[in-house]
């Protein structure tokens, strides 16, 4: 088993115990879209699905999983305040007493692209081991982060 695969398995398992009240298939395609965004350096996502489907992780074609991804972003039942306190509530404990860095993201709450996914997979890797912060520098560049790069 190559190591997309092995990392794809784990990840699933813990979306899995960590998200008890999700519906499966949002719990699968959150953990599958985290772990693109990952893989790809980016949450465009046709990069997001080219990734996944170059890492053998779905036996789906490209344009199937991009239209997954897809349609995910745009479920008004994902409901992201109630994953998110979910997500939160399972991994806080850990952190007491431990520093953490945020990132915040400037973009509009209104603006015209739909930033659930990005929040709740950008928030889920994040708490993972500081993937995103990873994931985030290796998109941009080595250089400062910065609020005119769109990360602040």
């Amino acid at each position: 088993m190559n190591a997309s695969m092995l990392l794809w398995t784990k990840w699933h398992e813990q979306v899995k115990q960590l998200l008890q009240g999700v519906h499966g298939h949002q719990k699968k395609t959150l953990a599958l879209s985290v772990l693109a965004i990952i893989l790809s350096g980016s949450a465009v996502l046709q990069r997001m699905a080219e990734s996944v489907y170059l890492a053998g992780m779905s036996e789906a074609k490209m344009p199937s999983i991009e239209r997954r991804f897809a349609r995910f972003v745009a479920n008004e039942r994902v409901q992201v305040s109630k994953i998110w306190k979910q997500f939160l509530s399972s991994v806080l404990p850990y952190w007491k007493g431990k520093p953490v860095q945020l990132v915040l993201d400037c973009t509009p709450f209104d603006a015209p692209l739909d930033h659930r996914l990005c929040g709740i997979a950008g928030a889920v890797a994040g708490a993972a081991g500081g993937v995103a912060h990873y994931a985030a520098a290796r998109a941009v560049g080595s250089g400062p982060v910065g609020p005119d790069r769109g990360v602040a």
